[in-house]
């Protein structure tokens, strides 16, 4: 089946209303994107969302890929403070704070997090977005990703390729798919990847 998650700033005043609007209609979660909505994750007026979004149950999305913005507002450490707040929020770090072409970008930051609220410090839920990461040049931090955060905190195909014709994003997603199988997961991983987790994450 397919479900929606609508797209919101944190920082809308219309944020809490929206997402209500559209959760009622029997969306899953929210997409973010700091550096082009112009907000810090871990800004206090957006506490009022995060804490509809765990009350609702859906997750927020955070795209962390380098992308122009201001880095000390959107790198994934900030979402460890949001969810010391709210460690009922479920969250996905999207592309694991990797872009192309800079190396490693924000990964470790991102990978601490997911262990710092999956682990048994803290019972969290925060997610690695693997959509964007499944590239050949990124096949290492792939491979640390499903083995330090394992699978069952693995989701892959929410936030790329963008819908820019339907052949080159079929292509896209077969490209990712190919590197995600070259890592030879078990059949069990690849359910909980390819929609196990989600589901589970969705289910409320």
């Amino acid at each position: 089946s397919i479900r929606g998650a609508v797209t919101v700033s944190p920082a809308d005043p219309n944020a809490c209303e929206l997402t209500a609007k559209y959760v009622a209609k029997g969306f899953v979660g929210v997409k973010t994107h700091p550096p082009v909505m112009g907000f810090r994750i871990d800004d206090p007026a957006c506490d009022e969302f995060y804490a509809l979004a765990a009350e609702l149950g859906v997750f927020v999305l955070f795209h962390t890929g380098v992308h122009g913005g201001r880095l000390a507002d959107y790198q994934p450490l900030l979402i460890d403070n949001i969810m010391h707040r709210h460690p009922g929020l479920k969250v996905i770090i999207e592309h694991m704070g990797v872009s192309d072409g800079i190396g490693r970008g924000f990964f470790d930051q991102a990978l601490a997090v997911i262990f710092n609220h999956g682990s048994r410090w803290c019972k969290g839920g925060v997610y690695a977005g693997l959509t964007g990461l499944a590239k050949p040049q990124h096949r290492q931090l792939l491979a640390d990703t499903l083995q330090e955060a394992g699978s069952r905190r693995c989701v892959f195909g929410l936030d790329w390729p963008h819908m820019d014709g339907h052949a080159p994003a079929i292509a896209r997603y077969e490209a990712e798919l190919a590197v995600l199988r070259s890592l030879r997961l078990t059949t069990e991983q690849v359910d909980d990847v390819l929609g196990g987790t989600l589901a589970e994450l969705t289910a409320r």
